[in-house]
């Protein structure tokens, strides 16, 4: 009979160069989402949670923090979804999913400012879902679908 030989090939690849960093947490970054919206030039927006809780909308054109919320403090925030109109909701690890309205912040729409209390550091809904999964968290719809609650669109169904 003859011989069989196996080979694996390892080879290793270095990642490329970044082409922006961006500074501003002081904690590690453990979510990040593109926001649905641009600002007055049509550059994206990047949305970013990190450790502390700390919520931040950047401008990829200026590369620097247009929004800095204490979304979740002192708690990793775990997730980010983006709405529309500068809308977005988060969840952190202290159990709480919120709506956050950006624009109010000062920067959803292209705007720029930092609420650390006070003004749009007010979430618009706040619901203690004592869980830390985010499709345990949202609850059922009570009202008919598309029906606005307190002025807050229904959050988009999860597929």
């Amino acid at each position: 009979l003859g011989c069989m030989v196996c080979v694996l090939y390892i080879h290793t690849m270095q990642a490329p160069p970044p082409t922006t960093v961006l500074r501003g947490h002081r904690s590690e970054v453990t979510s990040v989402r593109f926001a649905p919206w641009a600002d007055a030039r049509g550059q994206p927006t990047l949305l970013s949670g990190s450790g502390d809780g700390e919520l931040r909308a950047w401008s990829l054109r200026t590369h620097r923090s247009v929004v800095t919320l204490a979304a979740h403090s002192g708690k990793a925030l775990i997730g980010i979804h983006a709405l529309g109109g500068g809308r977005i909701i988060t969840q952190g690890r202290d159990g709480f999913v919120r709506i956050w309205d950006l624009e109010r912040s000062g920067g959803g729409g292209g705007g720029s400012g930092h609420c650390g209390g006070g003004g749009g550091s007010t979430p618009l809904l706040e619901h203690n879902a004592s869980c830390l999964s985010f499709c345990q968290a949202v609850p059922a719809p009570s009202a008919a679908p598309g029906v606005a609650h307190d002025g807050v669109p229904p959050l988009p169904p999860l597929v």
